[in-house]
């Protein structure tokens, strides 16, 4: 039988599941509010859709505690032993992993809640997605996602060398890839599903200026991109300059005194009729 495959467009290669990894340490803060903020509590089965590296799993475990249980599902294989040996290192007992392509009827048991962070914007038709996942929450169950608003990432005060490599990302996804600019539509793209009580919020992140971790992100995401910047002539390799990137976007945002404001991670949550 044909094992599951990834179609993330940066792909799923171990390079790229560590650039994941140190983006959902980065997101862990907000991730962890929203899903406070939705309903998350003590004793929940939970999916946990589009796993990638475990770290959404590992947040939803420590709210639904050890009477709780929480299944992540991905289609990439990589991905997925990635997130178990992460989750087997922190100890988590509530939590296993299916391989599985989320955008069919899901193999598992119907549960209490679906999360997904960053798997809608993926999907050709997220309504239909949607209603998809609906069929695995019991009635009345909780359905939320989470994703970027792409439109919110800029640094305070403006940086040209910022502003240039968000536009090639934002260019490189539109190009190539379903639209990333979701985040701020899901609310419409919810009810369109058929979800009730539908509610947003948002999560922004601010990165000192001396904080490498804000370079390293946005370098990250250029540089998983590269070849669709280039390819499609968005950029040249000499123009991005992606071995030196990370230190030319931390010295523009020293010497600007700048604080650099990734995409603000939006979650939408519905109740399933």
């Amino acid at each position: 039988m044909q094992q599951p495959r990834s179609e993330h467009v940066l792909g799923d290669g171990e390079a790229e599941l560590l650039r994941l990894d140190r983006q959902a340490l980065a997101l862990s803060a907000p991730t962890r509010a929203l899903l406070r903020e939705v309903g998350l509590a003590a004793e929940m089965e939970v999916l946990d859709l589009g796993s990638g590296t475990g770290r959404v799993a590992m947040a939803i475990a420590e709210l639904v505690g050890p009477a709780g249980r929480v299944i992540g599902l991905d289609r990439s294989v990589a991905a997925l032993d990635h997130a178990r040996r992460q989750v087997a290192a922190a100890g988590f007992a509530n939590i296993e992993f299916v391989a599985a392509d989320v955008t069919e009827p899901l193999p598992v048991p119907v549960a209490d809640a679906v999360v997904c962070r960053l798997v809608l914007a993926r999907q050709a038709d997220p309504v239909a997605v949607l209603r998809t996942w609906s069929a695995s929450v019991r009635p009345g169950g909780l359905l939320v996602a989470m994703e970027f608003d792409v439109a919110a990432a800029h640094a305070v005060p403006e940086v040209p060398e910022v502003t240039q490599a968000l536009g090639w990302i934002g260019a490189a996804f539109d190009e190539v890839g379903p639209s990333q600019r979701l985040g701020p539509r899901l609310g419409a793209v919810f009810r369109e599903a058929g979800l009730g009580d539908v509610r947003m919020l948002g999560g922004q992140i601010y990165v000192a200026p001396d904080d490498p971790g804000g370079p390293a992100m946005l370098a990250g995401v250029v540089g998983s991109l590269l070849p669709a910047i280039t390819g499609t002539g968005i950029a040249t390799g000499q123009e991005v300059g992606i071995e030196t990137l990370p230190q030319r976007l931390g010295e523009a945002l020293r010497r600007s005194g700048a604080v650099f404001c990734p995409p603000t991670l939006v979650a939408c949550w519905g109740t399933v009729p």
